[in-house]
């Protein structure tokens, strides 16, 4: 069957095409098979599934608990670069599935998989050339099995991405559409032949206006995003005579969710990944399945993101997916402000996604800690709020791209951007031209709070006691080091480090062979005690930090679920929030001045509470009553337990 869509509803002036062997093989009526595309998501099909009940749902064998995200702690694995088993020099499936005794050590609950699928690796894999096979150079769909059945047996759940948006130019979808359209356009004649064809029975985003014309300005208001390597979202193939559209690189060409044969597959591919067993998909750039031009009801410009059709698609998925299996769920990936991300939970009880990542709180986290300002803390738990009970954020201090600054205002970000260019001493930060990139900055945690161990033992307390489901990037347990000067995002997808030995124990392969250098191999980076072997026998290493404060989550009702109340203070610099469920009250206070500042708690009915330390980056730190004043330490984090009163 062609693959150019299945379906080709092609206008009166080219139905010649409609008898040329060589192009419809296996083309069959247009409506019957729309009809067909369009059955098993409709909304008696989902109806009648959900009727079916509970029992009839797909388990795997994970106990059931829809809301199992809200108690989680995430481990973000970037494969090729955590173990390499065979010599290649890039890691590979079987690498995780060797060290998952470390990620379950940790007290982890879930692992997301950045992705594994065969790819030509333009953009590290999220170009995909199959959505159901595994690329060779990491493994087999046996060697993605077992690690899923493997980290189930630990009581780990598993999430994978779901890169719903577009896909390589390698894929055969677009390599079979390009043929079929070159063909039409050198056969059935030309372009008066390609601008007759529907385009929602394409596969792909496609304008046929010439070449001469330039590009089309259609969705022209559409912004760029990676706007450091592209000019706009419409390049030229010439083999298809046409202008094909794209949100992000060049080479991966967005799907035309418009076209039904399209929504049909790709929730056959969503269901290849949950019967394999999966627990969790990451929608990837969620915001833009659709391509609209006009307004929003409160006139606000449709910039083809955050659509209503979108929504709809999505609503429709989870409808698909929540009748059809047990505890599964879909997290969004939409690096927007919270008043266009929240209505991706929906607008019943959390109909749409399960989860989203919280891209605006991320960076304000770090902002406090480079300002020395509280507001920012603040700010970030404002925009935490307002979301279904059943539905979470999940938070993040870094991730394998670069620190995004898009959702900061302009000023601040060039300011920042600049800094690092330069550095800034007080702070530690070294100067480094080459850390900003696109809208943020290419480096690991570490170099970022100005690899200070203090600092960054406060960002990894923030992590574990704000609001949200954290997600920790691998590497940052120890404290990991970027490599510097390294262009693009590399510098920040460096082999895990797991003992001193070459390589740092990621691979047998000789250094210079690495698909990207190692830390422990770059003189520029000190790595003396930054690998797990080490750390594991230090009891105040940073692996040993971040153990204690995933304990600290899971046993606290408060952390985990509890609402998040900022608290006044006498101070700019020192953050108060409580958090607090029926059961439990946990007090959270940070100093982000890396001068010791005094701070007076204002609410005078804990004065004099007695309290319990789950955590302090501060050795010397004793307290069991709350006084009228506490007095921090340069940023120093304190975590504090409410005992019930001796009555």
């Amino acid at each position: 069957m062609d693959v150019m869509g299945t379906v080709r509803a092609v206008k009166t002036a080219s139905n010649e095409i409609a008898s040329s062997s060589a192009v419809t093989n296996g083309v069959v009526d247009a409506g019957k098979q729309l009809d067909t595309a369009a059955a098993p998501l409709s909304a008696a099909a989902d109806a009648s599934q959900a009727a079916e009940g509970a029992r009839q749902l797909i388990s795997n064998g994970m106990p059931s608990n829809p809301n199992w995200i809200q108690e989680a702690t995430f481990y973000q694995v970037y494969p090729r670069a955590f173990l390499d088993t065979t010599g290649s020099g890039q890691g590979d499936l079987r690498g995780v599935i060797n060290r998952l005794d470390h990620i379950q050590d940790m007290g982890i609950d879930a692992i997301h998989l950045n992705p594994f699928f065969k790819s030509p690796m333009r953009d590290g894999g999220y170009d995909i050339s199959d959505f159901r096979g595994v690329d060779p150079s990491l493994g087999t769909i046996a060697d993605a099995k077992e690690l899923i059945d493997e980290a189930h047996k630990r009581g780990i759940r598993v999430m994978t991405e779901n890169v719903a948006n577009h896909t390589s130019n390698m894929h055969p979808w677009f390599t079979d559409e390009v043929a079929q359209l070159k063909y039409i356009h050198a056969n059935e004649g030309g372009h008066a032949a390609l601008e007759a064809l529907d385009k929602n029975d394409l596969k792909y985003v496609w304008d046929f206006t010439s070449e001469a014309d330039g590009p089309p300005k259609l969705w022209s208001d559409t912004r760029t995003i990676f706007e450091d390597y592209e000019d706009g979202n419409w390049t030229w193939v010439p083999e298809a005579q046409g202008w094909n559209w794209h949100r992000f690189f060049n080479h991966q060409p967005d799907l035309n969710w418009d076209n039904p044969v399209v929504v049909k597959d790709m929730i056959a591919n969503s269901d290849y990944w949950f019967d394999l067993g999966v627990d969790a998909q990451r929608m990837d750039a969620v915001p833009y399945l659709f391509e609209r031009t006009g307004t929003f009801p409160d006139g606000r410009p449709m910039v083809g993101e955050n659509l209503p059709e979108t929504h709809a698609m999505l609503k429709k998925m989870r409808a698909h997916t929540d009748a059809k299996y047990d505890s599964r769920a879909f997290v969004g990936e939409a690096n927007m402000m919270p008043e266009e991300t929240t209505p991706y939970f929906g607008s019943g009880p959390g109909d749409e996604l399960h989860a989203l990542y919280n891209f605006p709180e991320m960076p304000r986290k770090y902002l406090s800690m480079w300002s020395g300002d509280k507001k920012h803390i603040a700010e970030a738990i404002e925009m935490s709020k307002g979301i279904p009970k059943n539905s979470a954020w999940l938070t993040f201090n870094r991730n394998h791209d670069e620190m995004t600054l898009e959702k900061v205002p302009e000023q601040v970000r060039l300011d920042l951007q600049e800094m690092f260019r330069k550095g800034n001493p007080e702070l530690g930060i070294k100067p480094d031209p080459d850390a900003p990139r696109n809208l943020g900055i290419s480096l690991r945690q570490w170099e970022l709070l100005g690899e200070n161990d203090v600092r960054n033992r406060q960002m990894n307390a923030l992590l574990y006691t704000m609001p949200g489901t954290p997600v920790l990037y691998n590497g940052d347990e120890i404290g990991m080091r970027s490599i510097r000067g390294m262009y693009d995002r590399d510098g920040v997808r460096t082999p895990m480090q797991w003992d001193d030995s070459v390589n740092g124990g990621f691979s047998s392969a000789d250094p210079k062979d690495l698909f990207i250098p190692s830390a422990v191999n770059d003189a520029k980076v000190a790595s003396d005690g930054v690998n797990v072997a080490a750390q594991r026998l230090d009891p105040n290493s940073t692996l040993n930090h971040v153990k204690k404060l995933i304990a600290m989550r899971h046993g606290s009702e408060a952390l985990q679920k509890g609402a998040a109340d900022i608290i006044p203070t006498s101070s700019d610099h020192v953050s108060a929030i409580m958090r607090s469920t029926d059961n439990e009250q946990v007090l959270v206070l940070n100093n982000v001045k890396w001068t010791p500042e005094s701070s007076s708690i204002d609410l005078p009915e804990l004065v004099g509470r007695r309290v319990e330390v789950l955590d302090s980056n501060n050795p010397d730190r004793v307290i069991s009553t709350l006084p009228g004043k506490i007095d921090l330490a340069s940023n120093e984090s304190l975590t504090l337990r409410i005992l019930p009163d001796e009555a």
